[in-house]
């Protein structure tokens, strides 16, 4: 659809939001059920799980992601109040509380039928894309939920999946912002310039791990998740050099593990 088609202060069809993230544990004793969760059906015994556990020990057993979502939520909300557009927005996770059930069934409860998914992973990959489209239809089979009048003779649901936006300029903006101001932080703590501190100071993109087998797959038809991160890299990391007056050296990182150490 084009940009000047595109209404602001109405999101019909839909008359619903659904945040919809990857969850996780809100304390020490979630650390292993929620693990159990990310792994179900892969046979992982619980002594290695504890060990993956471990990590999370570091940050008091817990992870940031809730809060994050919480913080989303409310800016989405009163963005949406803004512009006058009077439509609930629930939450619901994969893998933690709160699941993916209870944020469709708060939304159909409220009376809405057509709810869009907005999912707070930006790129597409099995793990980013197919696997949250994966849960929303097992959980609206569950919920009886996947024709116009339920199973149980309740209201229907039809949920659509916000496509990828790791592209869009909102997202470039964002990532250009938060880069900016943490080398305007280094250079005032170092009594330089913006433009000494992006000549001096390489900045690296950190990014969750994918399989191999995974990345060759997300490139059949488009882009691959690799190519996706270098891409948007490029375009952040220049609108970064010429905010500071200077090109910056950066490159690509990945983080944690997919998978057994057998594979890559």
């Amino acid at each position: 659809m084009a940009s000047s088609t595109l209404n602001p202060t109405s999101l019909a069809p839909y008359d619903g939001l659904l945040l919809f993230s990857f969850g996780g544990p809100n304390g020490p004793d979630d650390v292993l059920p929620f693990l159990r969760n990310v792994t179900r059906g892969k046979n992982i015994p619980d002594a290695r799980l504890a060990e993956v556990g471990e990590h999370y020990a570091h940050f008091g057993g817990r992870s940031p992601i809730n809060e994050q979502n919480l913080a989303l939520l409310a800016a989405l909300r009163d963005e949406l109040a803004r512009r006058g557009i009077d439509v609930p927005v629930a939450w619901g996770n994969r893998n933690w509380e709160p699941y993916t059930d209870a944020g469709l069934t708060e939304l159909r409860d409220g009376g809405s039928t057509h709810v869009l998914a907005i999912v707070t992973s930006a790129y597409g990959s099995y793990s980013g894309c197919r696997q949250y489209r994966e849960n929303l239809a097992t959980t609206l089979r569950g919920l009886g939920a996947t024709t116009p009048t339920g199973d149980d003779g309740s209201a229907g649901l039809v949920v659509d999946k916000l496509r990828h936006y790791f592209h869009t300029p909102g997202f470039v903006r964002a990532n250009a912002d938060a880069v900016v101001e943490a080398y305007t932080a280094l250079a005032e703590r170092t009594g330089t310039t913006t433009a000494e501190v992006a000549a001096t100071a390489p900045l690296v993109f950190v990014t969750h791990s994918i399989p191999d087998t995974m990345e060759e797959a997300s490139g059949a038809q488009r882009p691959s998740y690799r190519t996706q991160h270098l891409d948007i890299g490029a375009v952040v990391a220049a609108e970064v050099g010429q905010r500071l007056g200077h090109d910056v050296d950066w490159t690509l990182a990945f983080c944690s593990r997919s998978g057994p150490p057998s594979q890559p």
